[in-house]
């Protein structure tokens, strides 16, 4: 059966296919993070841009690859009997799988670590950054970040180019990072 005719539900689709960017806000002044993109604008003044993570849906290729994993793990678990609780079900450890799963890259700075599944694992997975990964696991599951945007009504989305992040800017002379 098709879907043609979808009435208030008509441009109401998620995104699966285009990761959304979570902007990387400071706990302390609840603005964004900026870091320094390593290039220099026409001025030779550093160019600076907000920090960010990308994150494909939990409805995507990459989160349902995750379920069927997770659910065959779950029915072997039956099957042998150890349908119990134990220490293979740690929420913390299951968030940092689902963050690494579905992270498809990041902006901390120039200098800092380049994204990669071991480097999310490390990071998501440090209790030093449990505030992070809180809210990395809060804004994959808003499903209000992955819905299609209407072409009519919306600003472009944003470049998901790591060498050239969205919202880079000049440095003021008396800004320090």
């Amino acid at each position: 059966m098709s879907l043609k005719k979808l009435g208030a539900l008509a441009g109401k689709t998620l995104d699966v296919t285009t990761p959304a960017r979570m902007t990387l806000i400071d706990v302390e002044t609840e603005r964004p993070m900026m870091a320094e993109t390593g290039e220099l604008d026409a001025n030779q003044k550093p160019v600076i841009a907000e920090c960010y993570i990308d994150f494909m849906s939990p409805d995507s290729e990459a989160g349902r690859k995750l379920d069927r994993i997770r659910t065959s793990a779950a029915f072997r678990k039956m099957r042998s009997g150890r349908n119990r609780i134990d220490d293979d079900d740690d929420p913390i450890d299951l968030q940092v799988e689902t963050l690494c799963a579905l992270a498809t890259g990041w902006f901390f700075g120039h200098d800092a670590d380049s994204f990669s599944k071991e480097a999310a694992a490390t990071l998501f997975g440090d209790p030093e950054f449990a505030w992070l990964r809180k809210k990395a696991y809060t804004f994959v599951y808003a499903e209000i970040n992955f819905i299609k945007r209407s072409s009519k009504s919306s600003a472009p989305s944003p470049s998901t180019n790591s060498s050239s992040p969205a919202g880079a800017q000049t440095v003021p002379a008396s800004a320090s990072t």
